[in-house]
């Protein structure tokens, strides 16, 4: 089976430009777009991580927070080279997730899958651990990581989304 984006694949893998060779092979001009479900503005810390694909080899990976117009620029100091990876991203309480198989070159624009909220004891798994942490701050105005979607109260709205990924982990 493929992946869990489905028909979204193929639109979010276009590369906008084409690679050009460079003599010290390292990629330049590429951005990342994260997104997180409930959330509007992304304004909190990512950790983006390349691995050469199918496997737990490391290629490259950073933290990095997103500019005014919601984009992380790959850091200068990372140096990567054109090709294939598997670009796993997490931001904190989120749970983690992968594009496998992007074909990175200079000047990609890459649209990160969403992560879905809830996790929040940090495991990369949303169950009744995270439902205990949000309980004991039921309608509270200081609920902190809890008010999922940061409109200053915790109830239903953010609930739902522990409800709505019930059993779900990362990958």
């Amino acid at each position: 089976g493929g992946d869990c984006f489905g028909p979204l694949s193929p639109a979010v893998n276009s590369i906008e430009k084409p690679t050009t060779a460079s003599g010290g092979g390292g990629l330049s001009n590429v951005t990342f777009t994260p997104r997180l479900e409930g959330a509007s503005v992304v304004t909190q810390y990512f950790t983006i991580t390349l691995y050469s694909p199918g496997t737990s080899q490391k290629a490259a990976e950073f933290l990095a927070q997103p500019d005014t117009a919601g984009k992380i620029m790959l850091p200068a100091n990372v140096s990567v080279n054109a090709g294939t990876y598997d670009i796993a991203v997490v931001s904190q309480y989120h749970l983690r997730k992968k594009l496998n198989g992007y074909n990175l070159s200079s000047g990609a624009s890459v649209i990160l899958p969403v992560l879905p909220t809830g996790d929040l004891n940090l495991d990369n798994t949303i169950n009744s651990l995270d439902w205990s942490i949000m309980s004991a701050v039921w309608f509270s105005t200081a609920g902190g990581k809890s008010d999922l979607n940061k409109d200053g109260i915790v109830n239903s709205i953010d609930s739902s989304f522990i409800s709505k990924h019930w059993f779900e982990s990362g990958n």
